[in-house]
């Protein structure tokens, strides 16, 4: 996208300093360490607890999540500062990229840890599995789109943007359909009485996954803008005012 100057990432430099303006990032990284360490402790709680026999390698995927809540709590606590928000915005962009990209299979774990604690068809499993990597050519999908997008000068000032879902109902339909086919054969093909939780916890996981998928490529690009373009590295506005407050003395 080397060939494409600023003007292709109007709509995007609009998000950078409204929605995702540095101050205001620190929320979603806050909120996401909260959802991600329920979905990690329940899991580590429940294969603890259990008193039947477990392969060893679900505690190490617990294991390495715990791992990567912990460098994510340790990077992200910094970034509670205005100051090195501002300063270090291109970490801090990379930073929300890599926790909503993880974010987006969280759930995941305590779907998978059920599997194991609760009696289940394999196939439960396996079809969870099937809509989580499901939900990763969606990501893929959606990025390509994005980027297509922008070489059309979609995203250019008054373009129709990133998301014209009235225009791109395949891009829309197709995972719900895919979703809701595997979902629903799954279902009818394992129904038992004791594993609704279960269901219930995949439907989260996809949902959440699937619509992070849609969302994700705007935080990729501005990633990418941040590092590409300096008006998309925002000046602290506290700086700017005492600034003004200096001046106008």
């Amino acid at each position: 996208m080397k060939s494409y100057d600023e003007s292709y990432f109007s709509m995007l430099y609009d998000v950078a300093n409204d929605r995702l303006a540095p101050s205001r990032i620190f929320r979603f990284l806050f909120a996401s360490f909260f959802y991600s360490l329920t979905a990690t402790g329940f899991s580590a709680f429940g294969l603890n607890q259990s008193i039947i026999g477990i392969d060893p390698i679900y505690s190490s995927v617990v294991n390495f999540f715990w791992i990567l809540l912990v460098i994510q709590l340790l990077i992200a606590i910094p970034f509670g500062s205005m100051k090195i928000a501002y300063k270090f915005q291109k970490i801090q962009m990379i930073l929300l990229s890599l926790v909503a990209t993880k974010l987006s299979i969280d759930t995941y774990l305590a779907f998978v840890t059920l599997t194991q604690l609760i009696e289940t068809p394999s196939i439960v499993l396996y079809g969870g599995l099937l809509l989580c990597v499901g939900g990763i050519v969606f990501l893929l999908l959606s990025t390509l789109r994005a980027i297509s997008r922008i070489k059309k000068g979609k995203l250019k000032r008054g373009g129709e943007g990133l998301y014209k879902f009235q225009k791109s109902k395949g891009y829309v339909s197709l995972p719900i359909i895919f979703g809701a086919t595997i979902m629903g054969g799954v279902i009818a093909r394992t129904y038992v009485e004791g594993i609704g939780a279960i269901y219930f916890v995949l439907f989260i996981s996809v949902v959440i996954q699937y619509a992070l998928a849609v969302a994700l490529p705007e935080f990729y690009l501005i990633t990418y803008c941040k590092f590409r373009f300096k008006s998309f590295n925002m000046p602290n506005p506290r700086k700017r005012n005492r600034g003004n407050a200096i001046n106008f003395k």
